[in-house]
């Protein structure tokens, strides 16, 4: 009857107080298994409770009220509620533990996921940087070896255009002795000439 009596209360109190009506019972008005009392700004600073509520509460005789100096005062109205106010707040303690279990839970998945795809972002820069540093490293062979060919390129011409001037050079040295030698050869014509010549004479 008492269980029946309580969940009737709370089916009158709005979805947006329910939590915060259930958390005051159980935190704020019963301490060690025991009722006690709480002042009525604490209840409404601390927990959020509204005064609709409050006064709905104590409408249904579920808390009572006193004022002491000024302050007004609740607890709950008798020692027969402690339990099932307990009991329910422990079932919703318990499904709030679950859920928070398992918002932990999908977020360590979500977390492992992120982790993994940023893995493989991490695997596949790396490949893309091997990858690169090889094309670098065979451009810069082929640049050596273009390079190299170049130079060995100007080397030819250099030593082939040597290699005229030295023909030119001997086949202009080759002329001149050529004739000096025709005219040496004349030169002994003559004169076998006039020897001939004089010893006809």
């Amino acid at each position: 009857i008492i269980d029946e009596f309580y969940n009737a209360v709370l089916g009158k109190v709005s979805r947006e107080q329910c939590d915060a009506v259930e958390k005051v019972l159980a935190r704020g008005l019963i301490r060690n298994g025991r009722r006690i009392m709480m002042e009525e700004s604490a209840m409404r600073d601390e927990y959020r409770v509204s005064q609709a509520s409050l006064d709905l509460l104590q409408g249904e005789r579920l808390l009572n009220r006193e004022a002491r100096k000024g302050e007004l005062y609740y607890e709950i109205s008798h020692d027969t509620l402690v339990k099932p106010v307990l009991e329910r707040f422990k079932k919703i303690e318990m499904a709030e533990q679950e859920a928070e279990t398992a918002r932990l839970r999908k977020q360590a998945e979500e977390e492992k996921h992120r982790a993994g795809v940023e893995k493989r972002r991490g695997e596949r820069a790396t490949v893309l940087a091997v990858i690169a540093l090889v094309a670098f490293a065979v451009a810069a062979g082929a640049a050596w070896y273009a390079w190299e060919k170049k130079e060995e390129a100007a080397a030819g011409m250099l030593w082939a255009k040597n290699s005229e001037q030295i023909a030119i050079q001997n086949k202009a040295e080759s002329d001149s002795l050529a004739q000096v030698a025709l005219t040496a050869t004349s030169e002994a014509r003559d004169a076998l000439a006039k020897s001939r010549k004089d010893q006809i004479n």
